[in-house]
């Protein structure tokens, strides 16, 4: 899977920009007792995203392998392997669309090719899933709602509202936002702005990745984004029947390379690097908006390699455990040549934020 020519290419752009990255975040050191690994996957698995469930399971997303799993962070057990998607190589975006039912698209992206025609999205609905050995590869109900045969590079996924139905899904390398009706099937490309696009001399083509919404004090409801490779979180305000731009767009702030990312209750973003090893924070309301902070990481830790998504969880035993994934490295190895199997990390963030 690895090729290690993209490899040697990406950490030379890399540290072509954390340099400046460095120069506009503080860092905090978080003690090592409060972060634990939830489960480590073979070496050169991806792990590309997460969503979390009001049971407190975690679902996560592989790159390379067309696969969704669920992994129980409150024992020490194996993944469950949820559903093996078909005809296609990597499952990417992921988001709740009601109670216990999942937007997941797909593709066939690779760090090496990425064909056309390719990328749809599909419905997991978990609500009869049953855990016990028996039952559980059967009692899940996947349903494709479309193909979407223009895209270019489908990632991340929010969703929008109930009242719309519509799941807001990042074209990488269209540089540009998909409205997809999970109701109807139909889609649109909704937004659209130079601040999408990818960097045309970047080693990897990737615009916007990460995407969600949340609605700020004055009560206007912002889609956030992450541009990988640009290297900046930016906001715009939607209307909510269509998902399309109200307002202009805003740079909260530059980060370096940046992947997906979650907000705490604060509105506080806490964005995963990537290929930059890292875990950052970013409050994007109050007095200290847009200032960055280093919480975990760095250039050389193989713990934090390659830190792809974030998400919080929904019980009362883990509100306020931060879970992170990583693929291990795979896009960028540390010194070179040090790639390991992606993981499921757990941050105890009380008193933290």
């Amino acid at each position: 899977m690895y090729n290690f020519w993209i490899g040697w290419t990406v950490i030379a752009y890399v540290f072509t920009i954390i340099p400046s990255y460095r120069n506009l975040a503080t860092s905090i050191a978080i003690p090592p007792t409060r972060v634990w690994d939830i489960w480590r996957f073979p070496n050169e698995t991806w792990v590309e995203n997460i969503a979390v469930r009001a049971n407190g399971q975690l679902l996560v997303t592989i790159i390379g392998r067309p696969e969704l799993y669920q992994i129980n962070p409150f024992e020490i057990s194996p993944p469950i392997l949820i559903y093996r998607f078909p005809s296609a190589v990597s499952v990417l975006g992921i988001t709740e669309t009601d109670p216990d039912v999942f937007a997941v698209v797909m593709g066939n992206w690779t760090l090496s090719s990425n064909p056309p025609g390719a990328y749809s999205a599909w419905t997991v609905d978990m609500r009869t899933f049953d855990n016990s050995p028996s039952s559980h590869r059967t009692t899940v109900k996947v349903t494709k709602i479309t193909d979407i045969p223009e895209a270019k590079f489908l990632n991340g996924a929010t969703f929008l509202s109930q009242t719309s139905g519509i799941v807001l899904i990042a074209d990488s390398v269209a540089g540009l936002v998909w409205g997809l009706n999970t109701r109807t099937g139909e889609y649109a490309a909704v937004l659209k702005n130079a601040l999408m696009n990818p960097v045309p001399t970047a080693p990897i083509q990737l615009g916007i990745n990460g995407l969600h919404i949340r609605g700020d004090d004055d009560d206007d409801n912002h889609l956030y984004f992450t541009n990988s490779w640009q290297g900046i979180f930016v906001r715009v305000p939607l209307h909510l029947a269509n998902g399309t731009a109200a307002g202009p767009y805003e740079v909260v702030t530059h980060l370096g390379i940046c992947d997906d990312f979650s907000f705490d209750e604060r509105g506080k973003a806490f964005i995963a690097t990537d290929v930059g090893n890292t875990l950052l924070a970013v409050p994007t309301v109050g007095k200290e908006k847009g200032v960055v902070t280093i919480l975990a990481g760095n250039a050389n830790s193989t713990r934090w390699a390659g830190a792809t998504a974030t998400a919080f969880g929904r019980t009362e035993v883990d509100g306020d455990v931060l879970y992170v994934t990583t693929n291990g490295g795979i896009p960028a190895p540390i010194d070179g040549h040090i790639v390991h199997g992606g993981r499921v990390l757990a941050i105890r963030m009380r008193g933290l934020r």
